[in-house]
This record gives C-alpha cells, sequence and structure tokens, in this order.
C-alpha cells in the first residue's frame, strides 16, 4: 500500500536520478503511442506531467510530475467496494458511506485546485470544485 506522501517521494526520487539511469529515465519518457515505458503523459498549462493512473473496483490513485517545477502531485481513493458496503447494517448507512466517500474525493480535488491555483494562477486553474450537501444525514437518522 502506498499514501499520496510516498507516491510523490518515489517519483522525485525517479526524476532526480536516485533509482534509475538517466538513460534509463529516458526511455521511461519516451512516448510511442501516448505510453512510455511505465509512464503515460498528461498535458495541464500547456505543460507536460509524467506519471500513472490505475485502480480497480473500489480503488484508484493518480500520480503526476511536473520536471521543470519539480513538482509532484498524487492522490488516492477509496470506493464504494462490495465487502465494504454488504458490511454495513443498513441502507441508511450504505448511503452515507458512500456520500462521505463523494464529499472526501472532493475535498481533496479542492485542495490540489488550491495549490495549482497558487502556483500557476487563476488563469490557468480557473475553475472551483463545489460541495452540494443536504439534509441527508439527518433524514436517514444517522450521526456523522
Amino acid at each position: 500500500l502506498s499514501t499520496p506522501t510516498d507516491m510523490t517521494i518515489f517519483i522525485k526520487a525517479l526524476f532526480a536520478l536516485k533509482l534509475v539511469s538517466q538513460d534509463s529515465l529516458k526511455q521511461m519518457t519516451t512516448m510511442r503511442d501516448g505510453e512510455g515505458m511505465g509512464m503515460t503523459t498528461f498535458t495541464f498549462a500547456g505543460r507536460t506531467l509524467y506519471g500513472e493512473t490505475g485502480g480497480s473496483g473500489s480503488s484508484g490513485a493518480w500520480l503526476a510530475y511536473f520536471p521543470e517545477e519539480t513538482l509532484a502531485l498524487a492522490y488516492t481513493t477509496v470506493g464504494r467496494g462490495t465487502l465494504a458496503l454488504s458490511t454495513l447494517p443498513t441502507l441508511a448507512s450504505q448511503i452515507v458511506f458512500m456520500l462521505l466517500f463523494g464529499l472526501g474525493s472532493t475535498v481533496g480535488m479542492a485542495i490540489a485546485e488550491r495549490e495549482l491555483r497558487a502556483r500557476f494562477g487563476s488563469e490557468v486553474m480557473n475553475h472551483h470544485t463545489f460541495v452540494i450537501a443536504g439534509d441527508v444525514f439527518d433524514r436517514a437518522n444517522v450521526d456523522v
């Protein structure tokens, strides 16, 4: 298991040539048909990021690195896996679980947007993430 912090430490060490040689990194970052050897590219604000995504039906991860900025970005999610939902006793608690997962993901994205806006400016990061929350917790009679 890796945390976003572990992932950013890894990719920074990779690009600092602490884990592979310059030749190996060049092979990894040379794209053919949109993919490298263990990496893909993403474009943001006209800049190329290197990294990868992955996941399963109940989890996911995203890692990207801006070489020119020495900036690493990562997030992980844990979703609504069947086992997790099936262990919750009521439909109301299952709904709350799914809502909290969505809320947590949204908060993470909002924090990332704030950091990108601080680094690249509001002309580049010109949108916001909002959370619309209602009284579902009260109506489900669940304490959060």
